[in-house]
């Protein structure tokens, strides 16, 4: 018996979704577009959203936007007919993520706004929190990221994703307390948010939290060091070839405007390149201990 066209559907986004994590890019779009003509084969509403959130992955993943945005235009209605809430969550978000990266916040508060509404999401998601919390912050809206990442770090913790709360959204949490004059708190989260992804043994995240640490740096009128982190931050990222998240990138470039501003340009350049010039240890140590 012919397994019906929407099974045959599913299976073929499952396989492009593994084969995009292992970075096989083109084995992955052929499989997610066979899905697609399937799942529209199957007039299945569920089908069809799962395998244009493949293309969406993909797309995403190959910085092909215009494609992205498209497949998510298509792919809404069908995820919120299909009364799926992980599939209608991962468009929102990724709706959301696009939007911050074109610049547009309004539009990216409306996306993450109706994913956080939704209980059920909000409840099941550790990683809508530190997102909608970001924008709160980047909105300059304070003390509506800090109540959120405050949430994010019990919902990751309810789901055993500690090292998510306490390695992440807390670093959004530390940022909500700089701007609102708690450094000693901040300090003490920025520590511990550090001590988290170094037990992970990843030498990726920890250069995103140097940016936390060059943010408390300003606050203390230390600006020659928050330059050092910076400039340590992006020094890793480079030799790593890390991607930087549309809300991470604009946070990160709200600090680096910042630290321009406090320091006349041979001194910001030579404190750069003093931080650039860090191993990543000698970088922990330094946002750790100050030496």
């Amino acid at each position: 018996q012919q397994v019906p066209a929407g099974h045959r559907s599913e299976g073929l986004s499952g396989l492009a979704f593994s084969l995009r994590m292992l970075g096989k890019v083109e084995p992955a779009t052929q499989a997610a577009d066979q899905a697609l003509v399937l799942a529209r084969e199957s007039v299945n509403p569920a089908a069809i959203a799962r395998s244009l959130a493949a293309i969406v992955q993909i797309s995403v993943f190959q910085d092909e936007m215009d494609r992205a945005r498209a497949a998510i235009e298509e792919a809404l209605p069908f995820a919120r007919e299909s009364g799926d809430d992980s599939l209608l969550a991962f468009f929102l978000k990724t709706s959301g993520s696009i939007a911050v990266s074109d610049g547009d916040l309004a539009v990216a508060r409306r996306f993450l706004d109706e994913a956080w509404a939704n209980e059920k999401f909000a409840a099941e998601d550790s990683e809508l929190a530190w997102q909608l919390s970001g924008l709160a912050l980047l909105r300059g809206e304070v003390a509506q990221a800090r109540a959120i990442a405050e949430k994010g770090i019990e919902v990751a913790e309810t789901l055993g994703e500690a090292w998510f709360a306490h390695g992440h959204t807390a670093e959004m949490l530390a940022r909500a307390q700089i701007q609102q004059g708690e450094l000693d708190a901040a300090r003490q989260a920025l520590q511990a948010c550090l001590g988290v992804v170094l037990e992970k043994g990843s030498a990726l995240c920890p250069a995103h939290a140097f940016e936390g640490f060059a943010r408390l740096a300003l606050a203390e009128n230390q600006f020659e060091r928050a330059v050092r982190l910076l400039g340590a931050g992006s020094a890793i990222q480079r030799s790593l070839g890390m991607s930087v998240l549309p809300i991470e990138r604009l946070l990160l470039a709200q600090t680096v405007d910042a630290a321009r501003q406090a320091l006349e340009d041979t001194a910001y350049a030579q404190a750069w390149d003093a931080g650039a010039a860090m191993s990543v240890d000698e970088a922990v140590a330094y946002a750790l201990n100050g030496s």
